[in-house]
């Protein structure tokens, strides 16, 4: 089979969840025709010589202009895809890759090579139409390939891996609201973070962040942790909160 490589990006702006896209521009192969003018994910075929890593940073980077620089460690291979009718031009094995950037410091985007248009997309909006196409058997995803399947799928790993993935999205300094907004973004649709039970188990944490404590937190690794807790015990982890800004 061929091997590519495809990027799901994510990052918060104006308050919403935004991914990552291009809109495919003129295809020379016939057999991909139809894929014209449909959003796709940032990726492509990897080159002899290359590695999975360098082969989805570097297509990131030709076809939306967007570099990871210090954040490359953000970038984690997350599965494989290799139906056999998942390309029309061939069988092929796409190596997944998913990230959650803080906006500030992203580069403007600026589509080239084989991408006619590149930007960040509201997540809600393209969820909530992929979903109605799922429903509707005439119904066409404006997205290419399988890119509808792998991103609902990374979207349902990013919410059930939230506590991992939600300081990725903040800036290295952060407030607390800037923090609950972004919690807010993994909850099912329709819920919201209790605000004051999140700001109560914050505060205790900061003022009992003892020997004692950790000790608690070291015995409770067998059994579940609420998404509070968990969030709460790496802010304290992490030392990012700014201080003097609990609003």
């Amino acid at each position: 089979p061929q091997v590519t490589t495809d990027a799901v990006i994510f990052k918060i702006h104006e308050g919403q969840l935004h991914v990552l896209l291009i809109v495919r521009g003129k295809q020379p192969d016939q057999k991909i025709r139809a894929f014209e003018g449909k959003l796709a994910l940032p990726g492509g075929y990897l080159t002899k010589g290359e590695t999975l890593e360098q082969c989805v940073q570097r297509e990131v980077r030709e076809e939306t202009n967007f570099e990871f620089q210090s954040e490359i460690e953000k970038l984690k291979q997350f599965r494989c895809w290799s139906g056999k009718d998942r390309d029309p031009r061939d069988w092929s094995v796409t190596a997944v890759f998913l990230a959650c950037v803080a906006e500030k410091g992203c580069h403007p985007i600026i589509a080239d090579t084989d991408a006619q248009k590149a930007g960040w997309f509201p997540w809600e909006k393209l969820k909530n139409k992929i979903r109605q196409d799922q429903r509707d058997p005439l119904g066409e995803t404006n997205l290419a390939f399988d890119h509808a399947e792998i991103l609902l799928e990374a979207h349902r790993h990013l919410r059930e891996n939230a506590h991992k993935y939600v300081f990725d999205l903040l800036p290295s300094e952060f407030t607390l609201t800037q923090l609950q907004n972004a919690c807010d973004l993994f909850l099912e649709d329709g819920q919201k973070l209790d605000h004051g039970n999140f700001r109560a188990k914050l505060r205790l944490r900061t003022k009992r962040k003892t020997s004692t404590e950790m000790l608690e937190l070291q015995e409770r690794k067998g059994r579940r942790v609420s998404f509070v807790d968990s969030i709460a015990d790496q802010v304290v982890g992490t030392g990012r909160l700014e201080e003097g800004k609990p609003k």
